[in-house]
Formats: C-alpha cells, sequence, structure tokens
C-alpha cells in the first residue's frame, strides 16, 4: 500500500534528522529544485509530486540511506518483493542460457520445483 503524504512527510524529517543535512541539500542531492523538501513538508501548502524511485535513488547514492529502505518508506514497496525479483533475475542470468528464453511465469514454475527437489532431497536444509 502506497504511504500517505503524512507518511512521506514523516518520512522525511526522518531522512533530514538520520543525515543532518538541509532540505536544500536534500532537495538537490535528489535532483529536484532547492525548495523541493521545504514545499514538501509544508502542510499549509497543496500536496508536492512524490519522491519518484529515481530521485530515491540519487538520495541514496548521496546519502548512504539503502535504496530498498527509501523504497519501502516512501512507496510502501516490501523489501521482499525487491529480493523475490532480484532472485527470479538472478537465475535468470545463470549460466544456462536457456532459463533466459523463459516467461515470469514458466521461471516461477522452474523455481517452484526447484524448491520442491530441495525440500524432496534436503528436507532439514530446505527454507520453507
Amino acid at each position: 500500500m502506497e504511504p500517505t503524504i503524512a507518511q512521506v512527510r514523516a518520512e522525511m524529517r526522518e531522512v533530514l534528522r538520520r543525515t543532518g543535512m538541509s532540505m536544500r541539500q536534500i532537495s538537490l542531492s535528489m535532483g529536484r529544485d532547492p525548495g523541493y523538501v521545504a514545499a514538501l513538508l509544508d502542510e499549509s501548502r497543496p500536496s508536492r509530486a512524490m519522491p519518484t524511485p529515481g530521485d530515491l535513488q540519487r538520495l541514496s547514492d548521496r546519502t548512504g540511506i539503502s535504496l530498498v529502505h527509501l523504497l519501502e518508506r516512501f512507496w510502501g514497496v516490501p523489501p521482499r518483493r525487491l529480493a523475490d525479483d532480484l532472485a527470479k533475475l538472478s537465475v535468470r542470468f545463470a549460466e544456462d542460457d536457456r532459463l533466459s528464453q523463459l516467461t515470469d511465469a514458466e521461471l516461477g514454475e522452474v523455481l517452484d520445483f526447484a524448491g520442491y527437489l530441495i525440500h524432496a532431497r534436503h528436507p532439514g536444509d530446505a527454507k520453507s
């Protein structure tokens, strides 16, 4: 679920506290105009545009705050979802190029079957 503007404002205040950077510095770090964060936090003004994933990536690069954390806090993207998608991609780039020809649904079936095999052959080692 996408966070509310109140939650986004609270998270932006946390970024400011955590980094010690000014609103202007955070705005510029995201590639936004210098007054972006100040306007975003000003509750008397209409809501500004939410920080985009690109904004958050630039903010992560400049502050060291994990992009995964920022995506969760600003956009409600669960880290588990990102981890699952990355796991699927890592299988696609395995040594066997045939896997890259599979659709997401087909790859899901392969991963499910691999999980079945792991559990059947190594029940104590498998993740549930």
